[in-house]
Order: C-alpha cells, then structure tokens, then sequence
C-alpha cells in the first residue's frame, strides 16, 4: 500500500478548518478558568482529538492503492480457437468479451488492465473505445479472396472502366471475370499473378452494378462481388480551336467533336490577317483580338505552337490569367519537334525514337507520334487512360495546360480504329476541361458502405435552409463548419442494402446524390485487410508501456466516529467523575 493519503472532500477544506479552528477556541475559551492547570491541558487535548475525529468524517481521508484489474480477451471475426485456448491457459481468470460491428463495449474493457484483440480487429468507428489502453493485438491470418481493388466510382459514358486488383492466395486454375449488370461477360483473366486487371467500355448512363466473379480450375465459383458504379452523361463543352493553318487532324478532331455534341468556334489562318472561322453546334461569332474576356465562354481552348508565338503579349497574359483564374484548360499542338519551347508551362521531355507506337488494348492499331516522351515530373499527369507519357498536363492556378507527343491520329479513322480515335481525345478534353461551377458539391467519404454502419457525407454549397432527407424520408441533421459557412457534414445510417437515395432540399431547389450500400458479406477479404491494417496502425500508436495503475480507498470511517464518540463521552462525564 502506498502511505500517501489525500482528502475526497478537499474542496471544502478551507471552510472544514475554519470550522475545526472555531471549535477549538470555543474549548479553550469554556475551559480556561474552570479547571486546574493539569486538568485543563488533559481535556484540550482530548478535545483536540474529537475536533480531529469530526474534521476526519467531514473531509473522508483516504489513501493511494495499487489497483487491481484482470484481463480480458476481445473475439473479433477471425479469431481462432487455438489463439483463445492458449490465452486462457496463461491466464485462467481471463474475462471474454465477443465483439461485432458497431458493439458498444467500453463498459467491459473499463474493468481490465491489459486487453488482448484476436481475429481482424475492431471496425475503424469502434476503435475510440479503446484509446488509452493497454491492448495486445493478435492478428488473424487473412483468407483467400480478393483483398485489394481500385476502380472509378464514376465514369462518362463511353470511357473505359479500368480495374485494377489484388488476389490473396489464388489457386492453380482461378480465373476472374468482369460482368456487367446484364450478367454479360466483359474481361477475363487467369490469376497465376496476385495483381491482376479487368477492363470494359462503358455505354450507357445510370446507375449499374457490374459484378467480379472468380472461378476455381473447374468452374465453381469461389466469390462473386459487386462493382457499383456511376456512369454519367458527358458535359457537352464550349471549344475555340486556333490554327496557324488548315490540317487533316483540325478536320477530323473538329468534326468529331461536333458529333459528340461539343460546341466548336474554328479559326483558321489563311494568309496575313486573314482568317477562316467555322462554328459547330453554336452560333456565329467573329473575332480577332484574344482577350480574357472573351476567352471566358469557353471550356477548352486548342492552339496550335504557331498560332501561339503569334499572339502578342497582352494576349499571352490574357490567356494565361483565363487559365490561372477562370480555370480555363489549353490542348498545345505541337507542329513539329519543339516541345522544350516554352508555352504557358515547362514540359519535361526525353528521346525515345520511336516514330510510331501500337496501342496497348489493339496491337494492329498503330498511331504516328514524335520521337519523345514526356518524362515524370511533380504536377505532371496523364490525359491518356492507357499511355502514361504520349499526353499530359499541368496545373497553371485553377486551369489545366497540356500537350500531346501523338500526330496525324485521323489515320485512326482511316484505318477503322473509330473507337480508339474517340478514347484519345474524349480522355484529352474531358480531363482539361475547365471545372464546372457547381451550387452543390457531394462526397460520400466511405469507399465501401454496409448496412447499419456509419457513412459520413461531406458538402459544400453557398445555399441556405438546407434540409437533408434520406431514402425512408428521414431528415437526417446537418452540422455547418464553425469557420466555413458553405462547408456541411452529416452522419447517416443506411438500412437498406443496394441504391440509397439523398436528396437536399434547398429552398424551392432539390438535390439529388445517390450511394451504394453493399451486402455484410460482400468483400469479405478487403474489408478484413483492412481491418488489419488500420488496427495494426491504431494499436501501434495508443499502445501504454506497462504501468501500475493507482485508485484512492476510503479509509473506514467507523473508527474516527468511534473515536468522537469516546473523546465526546470522555469531555461529558470527566467533570461528573471529578465531583464525586
């Protein structure tokens, strides 16, 4: 036991002894003069004693103790019987606590002092009932299945859905395969690899669940897992294309754009300060000066390095602040072998000779470009989805400016590659594009949603009275930044597996958003990967060395009311005693 001893009613200890002080001078005071000397000092001091007895049972003295708490055992999915049989054997009294999702059970971990977790761990919302603890995390071997996956949670109809994913223990024979939501087969491949890829062309809009399926070497199916995913309608685009001269691949880009539904302004320089203009899908209106002003209807401009070292100086800083500050997107065309000439960015390039390449997806299909590739650089990304270094960008302020090693790509038509012409420059335009100004702003922070566990909505919208509302009509409460008047957060429950609906009311405006919950055991392996790992990081950090723990114990009160009663009863009849 440790001797330190303290008071549980020390707030009060003032008052308590300015009352104990009051009390001894109204002794002193009643017995000076009315005893002899040595009677007097016997009954202040046993008077003393009472007053320390009555401040004692006012002020509850109690003193330091080592506290003594068991262990316990938390089962989590996973946990292997083995693992609990030999914890017990350690430890016999050890307290088992079995845990699922969403289980509140801070109360029994309260009781122990060390903790053991076995199986996959405690989901990532629970984990707060362990902080400050100390916590032995005794992890479960994961199963077979897919465990990791990448994949667009939205796509425009006619891009092509890229999956990239990850097989735990795959068997001699196991073969994946993409469905689409009509349960047709888009992709296959063998696993005799862990990583593997699955890719399809989407088609339509809306809203679909396409579907991974993994058979063994006889055709069993070992796991089939949704893939729900958005396909929206692409945003039809405001397009100025600048040429120094009339081309083959102007034509051919202008006119496919136009079919797409773009809106086209062409001009076309003929000789000195004369021009030719076309206008697509939009209504006509010349122009010769490039001014800021102007360049702000329009989503994407396309200028070619002739065209460009042609505008003056005003011009250039015009064009440079509609990107920095508009968020307009510029295509560079590159003419011919200058692409270290500077523009509105810097691009990294290097030599690879190669007059021509094969595309990935179609080997017989083969598109002329420039001897270079653009290096990897900070702020440099790919506007091509299946070539990395043919295309790219970089950030200027709020707008994008790339460029592009390919030429001469109407040969793709030519040659009846239509498809792979229209990957090319969808991907090119839909990447540059400038941002679309958005009165309202979703995102779903939850990569994969289930049933009953929380899903946490972030939104951003200058609009007011807002009232969030979800699929079975509840209203479900907004919580506006402190600091960020447009920046909500709310925290809802699914109960319905499948499509749930949102809608945001804003006044007389309403605004839909739909997510995906899926099915408790779908992705079975990802979500205990995950588990894993976010339990192996989490007890890593809130892990305590041991210690001893310390609680305060009362001392028992019946000895001072014991000893009042005595020194009371001694002060009562001592003077009783005396005259007799």
């Amino acid at each position: 036991m440790n001797s330190k001893i303290t008071f549980l009613n020390d707030q009060f200890l003032g008052y308590y002894l300015l009352g104990a002080v009051l009390l001894l001078v109204v002794l002193i005071y009643k017995e000076f003069g009315n005893s002899r000397k040595s009677v007097f000092f016997l009954r202040i001091f046993i008077g003393v004693i009472a007053i320390a007895a009555l401040l004692a049972i006012a002020l509850k003295p109690a003193y330091q103790s080592t506290k003594k708490r068991n262990k316990a055992v938390v089962i989590t999915e996973g946990a292997k019987e083995a693992q609990l049989d030999s914890l017990k054997k350690l430890y016999p009294k050890i307290t088992k606590i079995d845990y699922s999702s969403s289980d509140f059970i801070s109360p029994e971990l309260e009781a122990a002092g060390e903790i053991f977790v076995l199986g996959y761990g405690i989901e990532d919302y629970d984990l707060f009932q362990f902080e400050n603890k100390k916590v032995s995390f005794l992890p479960a071997e994961l199963q077979a299945g897919i465990d990791k996956i990448t994949y667009p949670k939205e796509l425009i109809e006619g891009e092509m859905l890229n999956i990239k994913a990850h097989f735990f223990k795959p068997e001699d024979g196991y073969k994946a395969y993409l469905k689409d939501f009509g349960g047709n087969k888009l992709d296959s491949v063998t696993l005799t690899e862990a990583d593997f890829e699955l890719k399809a062309k989407t088609k339509v809009k809306g809203e679909f669940v396409y579907q991974i399926e993994v058979q063994d070497s006889v055709g069993n199916i070992f796991a089939k897992e949704p893939l729900p995913i958005k396909i929206n309608t692409a945003q039809k685009l405001r397009i100025l294309v600048l040429n120094d001269f009339p081309s083959f691949e102007t034509r051919y880009l202008k006119n496919f754009l136009a079919e797409e539904g773009h809106q086209v302004t062409l001009r076309t320089q003929l000789t000195s300060n004369r021009y030719k203009y076309e206008y697509l899908n939009t209504e006509e209106a010349s122009f010769s000066a490039i001014t800021e002003e102007f360049l702000n209807d329009f989503d994407v401009l396309v200028v070619d390095i002739s065209s460009f070292n042609q505008f003056s100086v005003k011009e250039k800083q015009d064009l440079e602040l509609a990107v920095k500050r508009d968020g307009l997107g510029v295509f560079i065309q590159q003419t011919e072998n200058t692409f270290q000439q500077k523009t509105l960015v810097d691009f990294e390039t290097q030599l690879d000779g190669l007059p021509k390449i094969k595309w990935p997806e179609n080997p017989e299909a083969e598109i002329a470009k420039f001897p270079y590739v653009f290096q990897d650089s900070n702020n440099t990304y790919s506007l091509i989805a299946n070539e990395n270094k043919l295309a790219v960008y970089r950030y200027l302020g709020r707008g994008k400016v790339g460029s592009g090693m390919l030429q001469n790509t109407y040969q793709l038509v030519l040659n009846g590659h239509n498809q792979i012409y229209r990957e090319i420059w969808t991907d090119v335009f839909s990447r540059l594009a400038k941002p679309a100004q958005e009165m309202l702003h979703w995102e779903v922070e939850n990569s994969f949603i289930y049933k009953n566990e929380p899903v946490n909505l972030a939104i951003k919208t200058s609009l007011e009275s807002l009232k969030l509302i979800d699929s079975l009509e509840h209203e479900i409460p907004l919580l506006q930044h402190l600091d960020l008047p447009d920046d909500y957060s709310a925290t809802l429950y699914p109960k319905d597996e499948g499509w749930n609906h949102l809608k945001l009311a804003a006044g007389d405006s309403i605004f839909d958003s739909k997510f995906y919950v899926f099915q408790t055991d779908k992705w079975k392996s990802k979500r205990s990967r995950d588990r894993l790992k976010s339990n192996l990081a989490f007890f890593e950090e809130t892990t305590q060395d041991d210690h001893q723990e310390f609680l305060y114990r009362s001392l028992n009160l019946f000895w001072f009311y014991l000893t009042f009663l005595i020194t009371m009863g001694f002060l009562w009849l001592h003077p009783k005693l005396l005259r007799n």
